[in-house]
């Protein structure tokens, strides 16, 4: 509740809906399925549909405009372009942290990882808040014990897919909120249904064919919605050190 508080988790106001969210909750409601508008982290949202991109008008409460300046006021020290690549440990007690230092230039690298400068964190308490990739492969990193190999272990991730619809009507997803509609009559089936809007060019890279036949199909996005549905997974995956190509099976 405190949270709720902090950031102004609220509704999406009728006046911000947008179309995109508007026609999936007139047809979750013809269908006879349950739907309800989305909560989110904002204030005096003018429905600008740039939520993915960053938000023009500051109205997104994300972690900048919030806990971290927040937190600053209290003492904390913020240090960018900085990789953690190690927690040190010494006789079974956390002391710091090794992390990589990189230039602004080193930062646009691609995939091959590019040396900065090391340095070190001296620290008596350390949190691994790097999510569920970097997380485990920073402890792996630093040798924390795992005698029962749960370390990477238990990943999920949850499938989604998104589809786009034409519509006669002018439906603009570049207006309106991102995500301001959920279909919820399949929670329990662990299925999600949601509107998101996207800007014209990354609204660009969802349509399917090539050359002229996608320029034609491109002519006509006003015209479209775009709504995606997620699974809830029972798959397990594994993020660990040292395979090819990538860190993460699933």
């Amino acid at each position: 509740a405190r949270i709720r508080r902090d950031l102004h988790i609220v509704e999406v106001r009728p006046e911000i809906q947008g179309q995109n969210n508007d026609v999936m909750a007139r047809g979750a409601q013809r269908l006879g399925w349950e739907g309800r508008a989305v909560s989110r982290n904002e204030q005096n949202c003018r429905g600008s549909g740039r939520c993915i991109v960053g938000c023009p008008n500051t109205a997104k409460l994300s972690m900048e405009l919030s806990y971290i300046p927040w937190a600053q006021e209290k003492g904390l020290e913020v240090i960018t372009d900085c990789e953690a690549e190690r927690v040190m440990i010494d006789k079974g007690r956390v002391t710091g942290v090794i992390a990589n230092q990189l230039s602004r230039q080193a930062r646009q690298r691609g995939f091959k990882r590019v040396p900065g400068e090391r340095i070190r964190i001296q620290s008596p308490c350390v949190v691994i808040a790097a999510g569920v990739i970097q997380s485990p492969l920073i402890l792996q990193r630093s040798g924390v014990p795992d005698p029962h190999h749960l370390i990477g272990s238990h990943l999920m991730a949850h499938p989604g897919i998104s589809i786009v619809g034409l519509f006669d009507e002018r439906i603009d997803i570049w207006q309106g909120a991102t995500q301001g509609y959920e279909v919820t009559h399949f929670r329990e089936q662990g299925i999600k249904i949601e509107a998101l809007g996207v800007t014209p060019a990354l609204f660009a890279m969802r349509l399917p064919h090539a050359g002229m036949d996608w320029a034609e199909l491109y002519e006509k996005r006003a015209h479209m919605a775009l709504w995606a549905a997620a699974v809830r997974t029972k798959s397990l995956g594994t993020v660990k050190l040292r395979r090819l190509l990538s860190p993460i099976r699933y």
